[in-house]
């Protein structure tokens, strides 16, 4: 058989179920993408939004986890590949999501303003209009 095929069907495979189970963790959606697959890419989701959609304020890349909850590691690289994978829709289209965000004490799906994504060494926030690199 040829390897595209295998992966194809494993993919579908592990689609059918998800459909019917929770994520553990951020790696599960790679179901539905490969970029959800374990890598070096940060996702950090804000403990509170409000924080950071209205002012100037930016977190402090150095300590995340004040501020931020480390949602997954996967293997995307690409700062709006990732935006637009971590949409609710995307990456949670059957809400498979749900207990994993609520078990992180944390309240949004998809990503938002005030979110992070660290690539290596460079810390991206989620602002109003693109990215800025904190």
């Amino acid at each position: 058989m040829n390897k595209r095929f295998i992966k194809v069907a494993n993919r579908v495979t592990k689609f059918l179920l998800a459909q019917r189970e929770s994520y553990a963790s951020l790696n599960d959606a790679a179901v539905h993408d490969d970029m959800y697959e374990a890598g070096g890419t940060e996702i950090w989701y804000a403990k509170n939004l409000g924080d950071w959609t209205l002012g100037s304020e930016r977190p402090d890349p150095k300590n995340l986890k004040n501020t931020h909850v480390l949602l997954g590691k996967i293997k995307e690289k690409n700062t709006s590949k990732i935006y637009s994978g971590m949409q609710g829709e995307r990456w949670s289209p059957g809400g498979e999501a749900r207990d994993l965000i609520k078990k992180k004490g944390l309240r949004h799906t998809s990503m938002s303003v005030g979110d992070v994504i660290k690539i290596g060494n460079k810390t991206h926030f989620v602002a109003m209009y693109g990215f800025e690199e904190l």
